[in-house]
């Protein structure tokens, strides 16, 4: 079998200038790769303590405002009753009012018949008073 001619085994400056440089270039490659990752952990933890912080802080701002929300359940539970409370008042009145509509009307029927009465009396006196009193205007 014939070797290729590119594969020899002499070993001559050139060949190791170009195997050191490839060890040189992938050991600082390899450096540089590990300072890049090292440089990426330090990050992504520095990321994560921030969330950690900024969701503590979130979290503390959450509670602050359920405290404040929670006495607004109970105004909106009292808007409620006052409403309805406000609802049964004008139903209360309402009939109140019907009821003095109703009594005025009846009040305005005992008045009529009142004043119909005095006008039949006053007819009645009439009457009487002409039939009592003598006839001054008879011809003579």
């Amino acid at each position: 079998m014939h070797t290729p001619s590119w594969l020899s085994t002499k070993l001559d400056i050139g060949h190791i200038l170009t195997i050191g440089g490839m060890i040189v270039a992938v050991t600082l490659g390899w450096a540089k790769l590990d300072a890049n990752q090292q440089a990426l952990l330090s990050w992504q933890n520095n990321q994560d303590k921030a969330y950690a912080e900024r969701r503590a802080v979130t979290d503390a701002r959450f509670t602050a405002l359920e405290a404040k929300i929670a006495p607004l359940e109970a105004v909106q539970f009292r808007l409620g009753k006052q409403e309805a409370d406000t609802v049964a008042a004008n139903a209360r009145i309402d009939r109140i009012v019907d009821s003095f509509s109703e009594q005025l009307k009846e009040l305005r029927k005992d008045v009529n018949a009142v004043g119909t009465k005095v006008e039949v009396l006053t007819r009645s006196l009439e009457d009487r008073n002409q039939l009592s009193r003598p006839m001054t205007n008879a011809p003579r």
